[in-house]
């Protein structure tokens, strides 16, 4: 069983020992130039691409993991650019499958094994995420699994919940995996195809979900494997710009032109309050709603080419789909419920709406 781990590295020399270490510590039968158990059937290669770091990234990975293979790219290509090169090289190399891990992640014993067996045993399965916890809030849930509004906002499931409080194993279906630690069918992304380069970083993982579910493939969450995440939520106004602007060419790809127009007076609407308070937060100095990037996320769709863009991948991904709409949007969430953006106008004015509309809407779709 081939398996190619990828991690794409951008500044990591604060990350990366710490990532190595707990790797080379916890993962069985690493394959490339030193580590190896005799079976052919369970090799692991590490793969690290690097987004032109300007720290010690570099020479961290080749004096700590010299079994790695490392490829440098001469710029920084994002979380997609970056994955994509790796991928790109996994499959050349006969990958079967595809685990792609955030470089701030630590592992955990026997994190590997349960997500492949899941795999194996599950071929309608594309994609299959660890369980993954905070660092170092370790007895708290980062992501068991993600969920997706109908309006195109993702957001982590159990977020800050312990795993008592929260059961991964009760809902192993999910709308679309984290990619901070997640393992892809290769037979499935030769199907779907690997990310658009031009999302850059952010709604990657729903895209690409989204596009596996189109074709009849599951996404899933494995309990059984544990991984921990030095995450930390940040209200980035760049990350704002990114969010908002890829969330607009998922949804535009993805749904079919009727379940559009049935969304469209709602997505409207939800567009003028984010406005709304994307003027109140530049009035008042505030950068956790960036007017600027709000602006700037319209804006990059007056372009004839980006159009041409969304056309040409939207037709590719309507053409190959195999499942309606009322089968994909059976996973979808009529609330945001991630804790980090609650706000009164949320919680009592917004969520109350879209989960009217959408009850009126599911049924014509």
């Amino acid at each position: 069983m081939k398996v190619f781990v990828i991690v794409v590295t951008y500044n990591g020399a604060a990350d990366m020992p710490h990532f190595l270490d707990s790797f080379k510590k916890y993962t069985p039968s690493l394959s490339r130039h030193s580590r190896d158990d005799g079976n052919p059937d369970n090799e692991v290669e590490l793969v690290v691409v690097d987004n032109n770091s300007h720290d010690e990234t570099v020479s961290i990975v080749l004096r700590d993991a010299p079994f790695a293979y490392i490829i440098e790219n001469t710029e920084n290509r994002g979380f997609t650019g970056g994955n994509n090169v790796g991928m790109q090289y996994a499959i050349s190399k006969g990958a079967e499958y595809i685990m792609l891990v955030n470089q701030d992640i630590r592992f955990e014993k026997d994190w590997l094994a349960p997500l492949v067996l899941f795999l194996h045993n599950n071929p309608d399965v594309g994609a299959v995420q660890s369980k993954i916890m905070l660092h170092p809030q370790i007895g708290c849930l980062n992501s068991c699994g993600n969920a997706l509004h109908y309006l195109g906002f993702g957001f982590t499931r159990g977020y800050l919940k312990t795993e008592k409080e929260y059961d991964c194993a009760n809902s192993r279906d999910v709308a679309y995996c984290s990619f901070s630690a997640v393992l892809l069918r290769v037979s499935v992304l030769k199907k779907c195809g690997l990310f658009d380069d031009s999302f850059f970083m952010y709604h990657e993982d729903s895209d690409l979900c989204w596009r596996m579910r189109l074709l009849g493939f599951r996404c899933c969450v494995e309990p059984a494997s544990k991984v921990y995440h030095h995450y930390e939520f940040t209200r980035s106004i760049q990350k704002f710009y990114y969010i908002e602007r890829n969330r607009f060419l998922v949804v535009l790809r993805n749904y079919s032109i009727k379940t559009l127009v049935l969304i469209a007076p709602l997505f409207v609407i939800w567009e003028i309050g984010l406005l709304f308070m994307s003027l109140v937060g530049f009035l008042f100095m505030k950068k956790t709603i960036g007017l600027r990037e709000k602006l700037r996320a319209y804006g990059y769709f007056f372009s004839g080419n980006v159009w041409a863009h969304v056309c040409h991948t939207r037709s590719a991904i309507q053409k190959s789909r195999c499942v309606a709409d009322k089968d994909i949007v059976s996973l979808f969430t009529d609330t945001i419920e991630f804790q980090d953006v609650s706000n009164l106008l949320l919680t009592r004015v917004a969520n109350p709406i879209t989960r009217v509309y959408w009850k009126i809407v599911k049924r014509l779709i």
